[in-house]
């Protein structure tokens, strides 16, 4: 399976809310040696931005939402660790904290900014979620 068709399964998965699936994808993207970081700028955001597209217009609801996120969530657990293996020796570029904020338990696009931060040298201290402004 090309490296285009490994993506776009990725994206599909995580547009649908299968959690196990896009699990499954994300392993077989990167173990078939697709970059982390196009899984995550060319399947993982842009079903993101779908589904949070859909979910503005009323096309689907919060349960679908969430399921996606879940997705996403658990596809970023294996792509996560292998940006940060290829940029061990970069230098840092900076630190940044990041949270999302008290009332909000959906970490999806914290996770996503989070990536990209990493891969693009910085460290990342991630505070979690619903975190209050004295943390």
């Amino acid at each position: 399976m090309d490296h285009s068709m490994l993506i776009k399964e990725l994206e599909k998965a995580v547009v649908e809310g299968e959690e196990a699936l896009a699990d499954e994808a994300a392993q077989r993207a990167l173990g078939a040696g697709v970059d982390p970081m196009a899984l995550i700028k060319n399947a993982i955001q842009p079903a993101m931005n779908q589904i949070g597209t859909a979910f503005d217009c009323g096309d689907v609801f919060l349960p679908e939402l969430i399921r996606a996120g879940d997705a996403g969530k658990a596809a970023l657990k294996r792509i996560i660790p292998r940006l940060s293996a290829a940029d061990a020796s970069a230098a840092q570029a900076g630190t940044v904290v990041i949270a999302t904020m008290f009332g909000d338990n959906h970490d999806i696009r914290k996770n996503v900014v989070s990536a990209l931060l990493v891969a693009n040298g910085f460290k990342v201290i991630d505070a979690g979620i619903n975190c209050t402004p004295k943390m």
